[in-house]
């Protein structure tokens, strides 16, 4: 199937909401063959189904994510909030921060959900301090965390 980029956002985003990595791939491939250039909703998509393969970890959405860039694709809060994701099993708030920064200077915005995710992390590394931080830091920037 060809289509227009939007279209293959469209299929592999279909793909990700099943975590069917390996469909999600071929409609890349299949996208850069038409001479389309992916776009953050193509980076989204494949940083969503990377996020529901369990074998998939950080690296993996690292080195994903560098691909993109190095292909001129820029982030923005749905990159960060589903990069995000990747640090909640192991509770590494540290490479969260780091990741949060980065994301930052390039002009990316956070919101509840970027702040509700750094306390899930906080919570899984039972960093009581951590999870503090944030707050003050999110109610710096006029985000509340929600109550899901």
């Amino acid at each position: 199937q060809g289509g227009t980029t939007r279209e293959f956002n469209r299929r592999m985003q279909d793909a990700a909401k099943v975590g069917d990595l390996r469909l999600l791939e071929r409609e890349l491939a299949a996208l850069e063959e038409a001479g389309l250039a992916p776009d953050v909703f193509t980076l989204n998509a494949l940083l969503n189904c990377l996020s529901k393969t369990k074998s998939k970890g950080v690296e993996h959405a690292s080195e994903a994510f560098e691909k993109m860039a190095a292909r001129g694709v820029k982030p923005n809060t749905v990159t960060l909030n589903t990069l995000l994701k990747f640090f909640v099993p192991s509770g590494d708030l540290k490479g969260a921060r780091a990741c949060v920064e980065r994301l930052k200077v390039q002009g990316v915005q956070l919101d509840v959900i970027t702040s509700n995710t750094l306390l899930s992390i906080c919570a899984r590394a039972g960093d009581a301090r951590g999870a503090q931080d944030t707050v003050r830091e999110m109610e710096s920037l006029g985000l509340e965390p929600s109550v899901a």
